[in-house]
């Protein structure tokens, strides 16, 4: 949600030029920023509308969106349950699922499109992270609300326990199980598998230097046709750097699908964001 302007519609107007590039959803990464209480066994999440996951919902809503959000959980609402149990315990559940209770409630408050939750980040390539995600996907199943999680192919190890628990698979660059390695039959009897079960998959990042239009156009459109495969992400719109401008010897990643004006640059679309549309 950072920008590179004080303009408190910053957040709307990135909003709006995602629209306007043919995308029809956002996918939210950061914290809900609420404050959380404990009270008589209850959780209470004070919403100010200020909140960030406030803000990036007015916005999202103001922009046009109608579609589900897929939101890439902070670690505020982990924090905050970890205070009365350890990830597994009762007592971690109870407060976890008391903050989700607070978010879909101001969701229904406020009249926010659906919320697909992941709780963790490529939980399956960072094996530290995969108890919990299942603690979790747990938690949010028996609240009755969409589960996503992604990067499945960086080490599958683990999905069949995980797949009862997801609603979305978000795999890494494309159709593969194991990264790296396309096998059309092993492919196609997960994607079976999927659709008996009602379930849904998208990609992420098969292109993300937006410097290259061929992949990006490709990546929004035959890909996605050819694959039957119902949406995909690209991190990120926008990067945080001090210096979009300037050298990049190190090689860093730097996502940056429309450019700041800054000084004398006056900014606009990179011709990957561009080629994005057109794949779209």
């Amino acid at each position: 949600m950072r920008t590179f302007s004080e303009d408190p519609g910053a957040l709307l107007g990135k909003y709006r030029d995602q629209a306007a590039h043919g995308m029809t959803s956002v996918g939210l990464c950061g914290n809900h920023g609420a404050e959380c209480a404990m009270d008589g066994g209850e959780v209470v999440v004070n919403w100010t509308g200020e909140t960030d996951l406030e803000r990036a919902m007015a916005a999202y809503v103001e922009a046009g969106f109608t579609e589900p959000v897929q939101w890439l959980m902070g670690r505020d609402t982990f924090k905050f349950a970890k205070q009365f149990g350890e990830p597994g315990s009762d007592e971690y559940a109870a407060a976890y699922a008391g903050v989700i209770r607070g978010v879909l409630a101001r969701g229904e408050q406020e009249g926010w499109p659906e919320i697909i939750f992941q709780p963790v980040d490529e939980a399956f390539e960072h094996r530290d992270r995969f108890e919990r995600m299942i603690i979790e996907m747990r938690i949010l199943q028996d609240l009755g609300v969409p589960v996503e999680a992604d990067g499945m192919n960086g080490r599958p190890a683990g999905l069949d326990e995980a797949f009862p628990l997801i609603d979305y698979f978000n795999f890494h660059d494309g159709p593969f199980l194991t990264r790296g390695v396309y096998d059309t039959n092993d492919w196609r009897d997960f994607q079976e598998r999927v659709n008996a079960a009602g379930k849904s998959i998208w990609f992420y990042n098969v292109e993300i230097s937006c410097h290259r239009p061929e992949n990006a156009r490709f990546s929004q459109g035959f890909h996605l046709w050819n694959t039957e495969v119902q949406g995909a992400f690209t991190w990120s719109y926008q990067s945080y750097v001090p210096e979009p401008y300037g050298l990049n010897e190190k090689r860093k990643f730097v996502f940056m699908h429309r450019f700041p004006a800054m000084g004398e640059e006056p900014g606009g679309p990179s011709i990957g964001f561009e080629a994005l549309r057109g794949g779209i």
